[in-house]
């Protein structure tokens, strides 16, 4: 289910360093999703994997973040893949387990867009063209990336089916 959703989207990358380029959806394959999209064994790591960067996943709905949860966690049975959102009981705890390196990707909601530091942390963003992702909510998910002085650079990607005004303005801004 999940390999045409990935597959149909390209990405905007960029780096806090403040190169931007656009890249297809092939080249997601080097990132996240390789085995989603390829159906290639367990074993096979990603890119972004292999740097053991703990990994923050923003999904504009709470179902759909639950689902790419559990689609990660059977990709990538190696991983601790934890999912947050408002509706959590534990979200506090789930935070701190990430934090803690516990959980080395976190799925969650725009509830962590905001008010939080996790060092070292590569940030995604799906359907990053989605209504609810604005210019401002953007450029604070942006802002997860580099806070620490061990990694002040980081990789944030924006996954989307077509650009719009807010990723542009986000991207300008950031």
């Amino acid at each position: 289910m999940f390999a045409g959703f990935f597959n149909r989207f390209i990405c905007t990358c960029f780096l806090k360093n403040k190169k931007i380029k656009k890249i297809s959806k092939k080249v997601l394959t080097f990132f996240l999703v390789y085995p989603i999209i390829q159906n290639v064994p367990r074993m096979r790591q990603t890119k972004q994997r292999k740097t053991k960067f703990p990994l923050l996943i923003f999904a504009s709905e709470i179902k759909k973040g639950q689902e790419i949860k559990q689609v990660l966690q059977k990709y990538f049975p190696e991983e601790t893949v934890g999912f947050v959102a408002s509706t959590t009981e534990n979200r506090l705890e789930i935070v701190q387990d990430f934090r803690d390196k516990k959980i080395s990707i976190l799925v969650t909601t725009t509830i962590l867009e905001r008010g939080v530091t996790f060092p070292c942390v590569d940030v995604i963003v799906l359907e990053a063209n989605h209504r609810l992702f604005t210019r401002s909510a953007l450029v604070q998910i942006g802002g997860r990336v580099g806070r620490s002085m061990e990694r002040p650079t980081g990789d944030l990607l924006f996954f989307h089916d077509g650009t719009n005004i807010q990723i542009e303005k986000a991207i300008n801004e950031i």
